[in-house]
């Protein structure tokens, strides 16, 4: 999957330079980054011995941002199942972009969670011996990993491509949810990505994954995850409303 998000990537790219291309060799060539990616979502498992198709096409042009729709296609048809939980997860899309757009300040009940949180999560920094052992705080979960981008993975402006990262990201977060969890986690979507800043070739930079929402537990045991700082308990207040648009809506 990793690999994958590295090709759509290159895809787009690809795919941005030939809508900018005018074929006139004195005209200024143009600067092109992936600056963000909205989303990503699996419709239905990938099976590997079936040849995959990715298409794509520019949706829309604004000023300085070229917005761009990829899709991978892999026959059969999808089924009406796959159709309802791609409108699911449709919704959650729009349910985060909501709260992003409105930062409105939490109300008395989300105020009550956010205190709720927090508390569990004090037990553990002052008295871990009555802490909940089904429970583990947000920090412990952590892993990272250290890269130094070589060459071959730079474009053509001699910056570091945001599928390679993105590939990197992917391995780092499906390794931490396998820790986590003791299980092989299921991929499902990708969310917001947002590349704030290049990364240029030789650079030394870290990656750190964590888990911020509650796992689906399927019958088996999974521990609760406690934040020890308010912005930890915010960030995992946010997932877990998203991952309940019906409720929320």
């Amino acid at each position: 999957m990793g690999m994958l998000l590295e090709d759509l990537d290159a895809l787009a790219g690809t795919i941005s330079v030939k809508h900018c291309s005018d074929d006139d060799s004195t005209t200024r060539p143009l600067l092109l980054v992936t600056a963000a990616v909205d989303k990503i979502v699996l419709k239905k498992p990938i099976s590997v011995d079936i040849d995959l198709k990715m298409v794509g096409s520019v949706i829309w042009v604004g000023r300085s941002s070229i917005e761009i729709q990829l899709d991978v296609i892999q026959s059969p048809k999808e089924t009406e199942r796959e159709k309802f939980l791609f409108e699911e997860a449709e919704a959650r899309s729009k349910l985060r972009k909501k709260k992003r757009v409105d930062r409105r300040k939490l109300e008395n009940g989300e105020v009550n969670q956010l205190e709720a949180l927090l508390a569990e999560g004090r037990i553990f920094c002052d008295m871990p011996a009555l802490a909940d052992r089904d429970s583990i705080l947000l920090r412990d979960t952590r892993l990272e990993n250290a890269l130094i981008c070589q060459p071959q993975q730079r474009n053509i402006h001699g910056r570091i491509f945001g599928g390679f990262l993105m590939h990197r990201a992917f391995e780092l977060a499906f390794s931490t949810a396998y820790v986590f969890a003791g299980l092989v986690p299921c991929f499902l979507e990708v969310d917001q990505v947002d590349f704030l800043r290049p990364v240029s070739n030789t650079f030394y930079f870290t990656f750190s994954v964590r888990p911020e929402a509650k796992a689906t537990k399927n019958g088996f045991k999974i521990r609760n995850v406690v934040p020890a700082t308010e912005e930890e308990a915010r960030r995992i207040l946010e997932r877990m409303d998203a991952e309940m648009p019906q409720q929320n809506q």
